[in-house]
């Protein structure tokens, strides 16, 4: 059995996967679109742990769950320990086609909050108004 590497095909990647491990950012917005399950870890040093602890004071990390205000997805954000809690996690969750299930409505729940926007025309649209408007006073 080889082993290859695909490039330029995300979209296809998370259609075809039944679990995603990934780290925060964009990449959880593409998986939650496809309402794929998936877990969030972004390993950091034991100090940037500590740090983090400190300085992040929201309850969420991961996108999807900022959107849903609920975790929906798994998070080990920051994660400074072993792979043990995520593999168990993952285990967990693939052990179970209702909680997998679960996991994908409460993704798609979250989603319908942007069902019906068209993003890159209220984006421009935001763009054209404030530049209309003028210089932004104060800065």
């Amino acid at each position: 059995m080889g082993l290859s590497m695909v490039t330029g095909m995300r979209d296809e990647s998370i259609a075809w996967s039944d679990l995603a491990i990934t780290v925060s950012g964009t990449v959880t917005l593409d998986i939650m679109r496809q309402c794929q399950p998936m877990i969030g870890v972004y390993k950091a040093s034991i100090l940037s742990c500590i740090g983090a602890k400190l300085l992040l004071r929201t309850r969420y990390k991961l996108l999807p769950n900022i959107i849903a205000d609920d975790e929906i997805v798994p998070e080990y954000v920051p994660w400074c320990r072993g792979a043990g809690p995520i593999i168990t996690k993952a285990q967990w969750l693939l052990d179970d086609s209702r909680r997998i299930a679960a996991h994908q409505q409460g993704l798609r729940r979250a989603l319908g909050t942007y069902k019906g926007h068209d993003f890159a025309g209220e984006c421009a649209k935001a763009i054209v108004e404030t530049v209309r408007s003028g210089p932004v006073k104060g800065v």
